[in-house]
């Protein structure tokens, strides 16, 4: 989790205290009390109750856990769970976009197959929520009760998913099975979204608790680390509108044979 900065005991108790470098002051109000930082140091009320409450300055983060009995500070460094979510579904979009173009796109042509309609739909929900995702990860930050898009869109992924790999067995089955390789690449891809989704919500699961808000940031990442993570976002957009259109089409296909 990080390295402890220090450890104060609560203040009946006697004890030293080691300044948190760089932190600039702030306030908390907490349910056991008020705590304190400050360029000088730390100074803590806090009650009998357990609680805990986190904060981030602008050199890094911040994590208070108040006990009974003591005060644990955490401090580390500004690499925060967004930015590991944000290698991560990057690397999940260049090799998602290899899946859908060679797979879906050049070798299956799963849009011309009337058995692959339903997974196409879960083609295209998946690549709107990723490009979502990913663009909500770069540059938006959720606050308050709109913290709650993070687990709204991880819970459409997780069913998304789900029924995708619950529909693929019986749509492949006429073409002859999912290839070895792309069985293998959605196994990794799975991994590393539900990773990516996993870091989003531990690291930001404290945003709930504050004023409730929608702002736009850009995440403090590399330039050079962004022209892949637009491509994705492209990539995605145009696979959703792609996916769209072919299941529009075999659906018309369909009504037109049920009406013959």
């Amino acid at each position: 989790m990080g390295s402890a900065k220090s450890i104060i005991e609560r203040p009946d108790v006697p004890s030293s205290l080691s300044p948190l470098k760089n932190a600039q002051q702030y306030r908390l109000s907490l349910s056991g009390g008020v705590v304190k930082i400050d360029r000088d140091g730390f100074a803590a009320e806090s009650g009998n109750s357990q609680c805990a409450a986190s904060l981030r300055t602008g050199y890094g983060c911040i994590r208070v856990l108040i006990w009974p009995r003591c005060i644990i500070v955490f401090y580390w460094p500004d690499v925060s769970a967004m930015v590991a979510a944000f290698y991560l579904l990057t690397i999940a979009g260049l090799c998602g976009s290899y899946d859908v173009l060679y797979y879906h796109i050049y070798k299956l042509k799963l849009y011309k197959q009337h058995d692959a309609m339903w997974e196409n739909v879960t083609h295209a929900i998946r690549a709107l929520l990723f490009a979502v995702m990913l663009l909500t990860v770069m540059h938006v930050k959720c606050t308050g009760w709109w913290w709650l898009i993070y687990p709204i869109l991880l819970t459409i992924e997780v069913t998304n998913t789900m029924t995708d790999a619950i529909l693929e067995p019986k749509t492949r089955k006429s073409m002859g099975g999912l290839p070895p390789v792309e069985y293998y690449l959605h196994i990794f891809l799975s991994i590393v979204t539900g990773a990516a989704l996993a870091s989003i919500i531990w690291g930001t699961y404290d945003m709930l608790w504050m004023e409730p808000s929608v702002s736009l940031r850009r995440i403090n990442v590399p330039t050079i680390a962004l022209p892949g993570a637009y491509f994705s976002v492209v990539v995605s957009f145009g696979m959703f509108f792609w996916e769209l259109a072919g299941v529009r089409r075999l659906w018309r296909e369909r009504q037109a044979k049920a009406a013959a």
